[in-house]
């Protein structure tokens, strides 16, 4: 029973969310800040990085593929070179 641990979402604070008919944008945060605050906690934080890492590994799997492969051989070669694994495993993480 030591390594129960709760998990307290309740807690959670949501970012808020303002709109402001003057800009192009939605600010989400205090001061726009919430995406530099998920980049500084993914950077920081070992246990955010290791779970987000963990899902970006689910997601990726084993890459991207085709089930025509064979018989389309050129197409193939030209759908995998317009995405390199690292780009791909990169808009996984996005």
């Amino acid at each position: 029973m030591d390594n129960l641990h709760l998990i307290q979402l309740g807690q959670y604070e949501r970012p808020t969310v303002v709109e402001e008919r003057n800009k192009d944008w939605v600010g989400i945060g205090d001061n726009n800040d919430y995406y530099q605050c998920l980049i500084d906690a993914y950077m920081d934080s070992t246990t955010n990085n290791a779970v987000i890492n963990g899902v970006v590994n689910c997601i990726y799997g084993k890459g991207i593929d085709a089930t025509d492969s064979s018989r389309k051989p050129e197409q193939y070669a030209q759908m995998r070179s317009l995405l390199k694994p690292k780009d791909l495993r990169r808009v996984c993480k996005i």
